[in-house]
């Protein structure tokens, strides 16, 4: 494989990516797509630690976790470091 099929498939993965995170930019259709298909299809015993979950004091990641996903200007990645690290970068 030639160095110009590297960077073409760079390229298309790069794309694949941002239509994804475009995908459900809405938060009314996230939402909706949530209660409608989701939720109704949910083991008890995930709804009960969805709902623990949000209850907990500690929501504020919850919350920063959603604006990194859907904001288009940082790129993140996970590291398998300890119970995992958020690594993100603001690109623009």
């Amino acid at each position: 494989m030639g160095p110009n099929q590297k960077g073409h498939q760079n390229q298309d993965s790069d794309c694949q990516e941002t239509a994804r995170k475009n995908l459900l930019r809405s938060d009314e259709l996230y939402q909706h797509i949530l209660e409608t298909s989701v939720y109704p299809r949910e083991p008890e015993c995930l709804k009960e630690l969805r709902e623990l979950t949000a209850k907990h004091p500690l929501d504020f990641v919850l919350e920063f976790n959603n604006t990194v996903a859907i904001d288009p200007n940082i790129e993140f990645c996970q590291l398998p470091f300890a119970d995992g690290i958020t690594l993100c970068r603001r690109i623009s």
